[in-house]
């Protein structure tokens, strides 16, 4: 069993930058908008998880597929922290981020 888990989080981590970087094609080439992005991550990692195990001629091509869901969902999380947090000139602060410059705050009108 530990041996299933350590392969599944290994192949995770190896398809986890391809399928962040299609999440980037995505965002910037296609009219996606952001409720989008995480479905299209997703399904990228799942198959390039089951590309994967048909290329390398492995069997279980479910626990692949289940490795290319974590490869999108962490797809995700790195686009969530690197997308800008910017709202007309304003920086946002965002759960776990320390601003690099002062926060502007605006007055309630």
């Amino acid at each position: 069993m530990q041996n299933e888990l350590l392969t599944l989080l290994g192949i995770a981590a190896v398809i986890a930058p391809v399928t962040t970087g299609f999440t980037e094609i995505y965002k910037r080439w296609t009219p996606a908008n952001g409720k989008l992005l995480p479905i299209l991550s997703i399904i990228t990692g799942m198959v390039l998880a089951a590309i994967w195990a048909l290329v390398f001629k492995h069997a279980d091509v479910g626990v692949y597929a289940l490795a290319g869901v974590l490869s999108g969902l962490s797809a995700i999380g790195v686009y969530n922290l690197v997308k800008p947090a910017h709202d007309d000139g304003v920086i946002q602060q965002t759960a776990g981020q320390i601003p690099s410059e002062p926060i502007e705050v605006k007055e309630g009108k």
